[in-house]
Order: structure tokens, then C-alpha cells, then sequence
């Protein structure tokens, strides 16, 4: 990515007055200075907006984008114009307050395609990810030591974007699902062979049952003359339990009518008793002599012959209720016989039908014997027949599970091939050995007492005085940045190589370091921005104890109501 140029307006502290930095390809050291707060790190916050349409804070935090535009003005519009790795002119213009957003592709509109295009598609057209960008190609100093403290998947998945190693992955997940399929295959097809073994099995236990069937049979015209005896013998169990059902039938019929008589007979006695209980009434009336309710005396001779009447109707009445009684016991006695027959009828209905069943079920199994006899001889031939198709179906799969098994090896030698012990390692390795040679020339350069080797995980290991493996965090601030700078430059000797850019942004990298390892900083610097035609921004405060003799160029900011760039050239005498 080569940036040509940025333009700023209304962000953050920048006011409504664009502001416009140019970069050229041939190699400068910049110094950014400015007081704090003046929007240093906005000029690197707006390259970040204008590519990506975000930004993060020192935390890694994503800074809301209401929080970018200018808060008196309240709007905001950036652009940048770069070259991309395709060699593509592009420009970028965004805005917020009003919403805005322009891309251009060789000075044509592509804004509509871009918003429906996805992610990685979208990235292509910039020329990498926002994380690519941030941890090699537009860093502080700060973004590459976390960089080096990065997890090693996440650094991993940049490293493979930055050397351009996805396909790898792509492959190597491609072939393990290839190898995995396979052997899901393989195992579906033993559980068929399994499968037909049982089944083949199968087939020869019924093979032998016939054989033995075969030899221990009675004659065709035996099984006939025995279902036709049995047939005779169920036929009349059938006419007698017809019979016997009809019998239970009138038997039923009978206990219903008996059931409705005697119900009518102890309605009858109901009606007696109600009746004798009048009677026994009047006569207790009668016998007193008196009327409880007029109090009439009931002495009369019409009166006594009342009294006997009443008597001999009761007398009547109870003569008759004894008669009742006397046949309602008679019927129930009765009944209770009929009862009796009827229960001693089920059960030889039951017994009946019990052999009623067993005959049919064996009628069935000698119909079935006299049907299938001939059939044995023609069912042991399809046996055999379908014993040898399975036999042959699993020569078939065997020979499936060798071709499979075959070519699963191939696919996990291209599996370990793409995998981090294959390609990737031997990428690894070509490129740590020239990485921790750049370390060495660097670190001798900047005149540190320490050795650093970068390790396959890409993690830095220092020694003090080439022995002694140290913590870092045991460092000085002066020998941290040191280490750090020359980390950082050995990186970007490798990555020129894979991805190309002309803007390096390091901040406050001077802070606590003497004068004297100052100038040593810049004299490497000043080397590296020649070689590779980059301009290296360092970024400071106003009054930094600097010898502008090793810069190109000086950009001050400045910062009364809103931020003012003024870009300066440092004339060489």
C-alpha cells in the first residue's frame, strides 16, 4: 500500500479548514511534533477511519464514531488516495454529519458494489484487513509490541494473511475433511459387510433347518389325510358350540323374563305391606273408640262392623303377601338353578373354543406344511443364490475399502503437507533464521548489550550479554525501545518482501532515552526509510531534545481552537 495522500476536516480537534498531507516513494524520516493533545495521533487515527471506517483507542477499544467528528462543528470528512497491492489508484472519503461515503478504483465510482460486496472481497480491493494493516504496515511502536504479545492463533491467522498462507489452511482443512469422509465411509461400508455376513448367516442356519425339516417329514398324502381328520373334528366342535351358543342364548332369555317377574312380584309385596299398614292404622283408630282428630266416639254398631271389616280385609292381605313371599323364595330358588346350567354352559363353551383354537391353529401350520412342501427344494436354490450375491457384494466393498484406504493415505501426506509440521514450517523456518540475522545487524547497530531470537511461534527471546534468557518486563525503558526498534525494523526487512508500504508511524519512541542512543535511533531509521523508499513518521512533543539534521521533514501541529498542520522541509546544506 503506497499512500499518496490524506485530507482532513472537523476530526476531532481538526477544524472545517482541510488539512492535506502528502507522502512521495522515496524514503524520508519524518518528525510529527506537537504539544500533547494538539492531534498528533489523529493524523494516524485519520488514515485508520478513512480505510477501514473505524478506529481504537491505546486500549485496542473501538472509539464510537460519534466521538470522531469535530464537537464545535459537529461533522467530519477524511480522504486518503493510495495505491493498493493490485496497483489499483484508489480514494476513499468518508464522512459523518453528514454521512458520507465515496470510493473511487482508477477514478471510477465502484461506491454501490463496494457496500454488497463481503468482507474479504472488500478487503481485497484495500489490500488487507484492518488488523494486518495495524499490526505491520501503519504501526506505532506500541501496536507492534502487541504484536509479539498477540495469542498464537490470532498471530498465526496474521502472519498467514500477511504471507499470504490462507490457502494453506484452505487446503489443509479440505484434505482432513476429505480424510475424515473417508474414513466415515469405510466404516459404513464394514457395518454393510457386517450386515451381509449376518444376513449370509442367516441364510445357511435356514439352509441346515430345511435340510433336517427335509429328512424328518411325513408324506404329502400323510399331512392330507391328517388335515382332513382334523377338519372333520373342527367342523363339529363348530356345529356344537353353534348349539351350545343357542342354548345360552334361551338360557339368557329365560333369566331376563325370571328377572321382571320376581321384580313384579316385590312391587306387588311393596303394595301389600303399604296397604296392611293402612289397615293396621284404622283398626288402632277403631280399638280406641275415639277419633284423634274430632274426637267422635267410635262405640257405634256401625262403627264395630267397620272394625270387623277392616280386620278381615287385613287378614286377606297378609294371607296374600305369605303367598308372594312364598314365590318370590320359589323363583329365586329357581333362578338360581338357571344360573347354575348357564355358568356350567360357558364353561363348556370355553373348553369347546379352546379346542376349537387349537385345531384351527393346527389346521393352519399342516395347510401351510402341505403348501410349502414342494417349495423347499426351490427355496434352498434362491438361498444359495442370494449367499453367493452377498459374497460377492463384499469382495465388491473390500475392494472399495482398499481403493479408499489408498487414496486416504495420499490425501494425509498432502494433509501433513499443508499442515504447520509441512510447507508452513519450512516457511517458517526460511523466514526466522534471515529475521533473527536482521536482529542481530540491528541490535549491533543500535549498540544494545542484549541478544533477541525470534522463536517458531514468533515470540521474542532476550538474553543479556548473549547468555542469560531475561524477563522483559526487567528491562529499562532506553533498552526496551531499543530492543522494540529493532524488533520492529527486522520485522518490516521480512514483510517488504511479501507487502509493500511507505508510511511507518512510531510513537513517543524516544521517551526516557539519552541523546546519545537518540541520534544512534535516528542514524538506523534514517538508513531504513532510504533503503526501502519509507517515510518513517516519529512523533514527539514539541522541544524534543532532537538533531533535525537526520530529518527530512518536520509536520508541526498545532493547536489553538481547532489544529493547524504546518509541513515543513528540512533543507540540507
Amino acid at each position: 500500500m503506497i499512500i499518496k495522500e490524506i485530507n482532513i476536516q472537523n476530526f476531532k480537534s481538526f477544524g472545517n479548514n482541510k488539512q492535506t498531507i502528502k507522502f512521495d516513494h522515496n524514503g524520508q524520516l519524518i518528525l510529527l511534533q506537537g504539544d500533547n493533545g494538539s492531534g498528533k495521533s489523529s493524523l494516524q487515527e485519520t488514515i485508520d477511519f478513512s480505510l477501514f471506517g473505524l478506529v481504537r483507542g491505546k486500549e485496542k477499544k473501538r472509539i464510537p464514531q460519534t466521538d470522531l467528528p469535530n464537537r464545535i462543528n459537529e461533522s467530519l470528512l477524511t480522504s486518503i488516495n493510495f495505491i493498493n497491492e493490485n496497483n489499483e489508484n484508489i480514494k476513499i472519503t468518508r464522512g459523518l454529519k453528514p454521512l458520507k461515503f465515496e470510493i473511487l478504483k482508477d477514478k471510477n465510482d465502484i461506491s454501490d458494489i463496494f457496500r454488497k460486496l463481503d468482507q474479504e472481497k472488500r478487503e481485497e480491493i484495500i489490500g488487507m484487513n484492518y488488523d494486518i494493516y495495524k499490526s505491520f504496515i501503519s504501526m506505532s511502536l506500541n501496536d507492534f509490541t502487541n504484536f509479539i504479545n498477540l495469542d498464537p492463533n490470532t498471530k498465526r491467522k496474521l502472519l498467514n494473511k500477511l504471507f499470504n498462507l490462507e490457502d494453506l489452511d484452505k487446503y489443509y482443512e479440505i484434505t482432513k475433511e476429505i480424510i475424515r469422509d473417508n474414513i466415515k465411509n469405510i466404516d459404513k461400508i464394514k457395518i454393510d459387510i457386517e450386515n451381509n455376513e449376518s444376513t449370509i448367516k442367516t441364510y445357511k442356519d435356514n439352509i441346515f433347518n430345511i435340510s433336517k425339516e427335509n429328512s424328518n417329514n411325513i408324506t404329502k398324502d400323510e399331512i392330507k389325510n391328517e388335515i382332513l381328520s382334523k377338519k372333520s373334528q373342527f367342523l363339529e366342535l363348530k356345529e356344537n358350540i353353534k348349539d351350545l351358543n343357542l342354548s345360552l342364548k334361551e338360557i339368557n332369555n329365560d333369566i331376563s323374563n325370571r328377572q321382571e317377574i320376581l321384580i313384579a312380584k316385590k312391587h306387588k309385596l311393596d303394595k301389600l305391606e303399604l296397604k296392611i299398614e293402612d289397615y293396621d292404622n284404622k283398626i288402632s283408630i277403631f280399638e280406641k273408640g275415639k277419633c284423634p282428630t274430632c274426637n267422635t266416639i267410635l262405640k257405634s254398631d256401625k262403627h264395630i262392623h267397620n272394625l270387623n271389616v277392616f280386620t278381615e280385609d287385613k287378614q286377606k292381605l297378609l294371607n296374600e303377601k305369605i303367598e308372594i313371599k312364598s314365590d318370590i323364595i320359589n323363583y329365586k330358588k329357581e333362578s338360581h338353578e338357571v344360573y347354575l346350567n348357564k355358568q356350567k354352559l360357558i364353561n363348556e363353551i370355553k373348553l369347546l373354543s379352546v379346542n376349537y383354537k387349537n385345531l384351527e391353529s393346527d389346521l393352519r401350520i399342516l395347510k401351510n406344511e402341505y403348501d410349502n412342501y414342494n417349495l423347499n427344494n426351490k427355496a434352498l436354490l434362491e438361498i444359495e443364490n442370494n449367499i453367493e450375491k452377498l459374497e460377492n457384494k463384499n469382495k465388491e466393498l473390500n475392494e472399495i475399502i482398499k481403493n479408499i484406504s489408498i487414496s486416504n493415505s495420499k490425501y494425509k501426506k498432502l494433509n501433513e503437507i499443508f499442515s504447520i509440521s509441512g510447507i508452513r514450517k519450512n516457511i517458517i523456518e526460511n523466514t526466522i533464521e534471515p529475521l533473527n540475522n536482521y536482529l542481530y545487524q540491528y541490535l549491533k547497530e543500535l549498540e544494545s548489550d542484549f541478544r533477541v531470537e525470534i522463536n517458531d511461534e514468533f515470540d521474542a527471546e532476550i538474553y543479556e550479554r548473549y547468555i542469560n534468557k531475561i524477563n522483559p518486563e526487567s528491562l529499562s525503558n532506553g533498552e526496551s525501545r531499543k530492543i522494540n526498534m529493532a524488533l520492529s525494523l527486522s520485522y518490516l526487512e521480512i514483510i517488504r518482501k511479501v507487502r509493500n508500504s511507505n508510511i511507518l508511524f512510531l510513537d513517543e519512541i524516544f521517551a526516557s532515552v539519552d541523546s546519545e542512543n537518540i541520534n544512534i535511533l535516528l542514524k538506523s531509521l534514517k538508513k531504513f526509510a532510504l533503503k526501502y523508499n519509507i517515510n518513517i513518521i516519529v512523533i514527539a512533543q514539541d522541544h524534543s531534545p532532537f538533531d533535525i539534521k537526520y530529518f527530512d521533514r518536520i509536520i508541526t501541529i498545532k493547536k489553538n481552537t481547532f489544529s493547524i498542520i504546518n509541513d515543513k522541509k528540512i533543507i540540507k546544506i
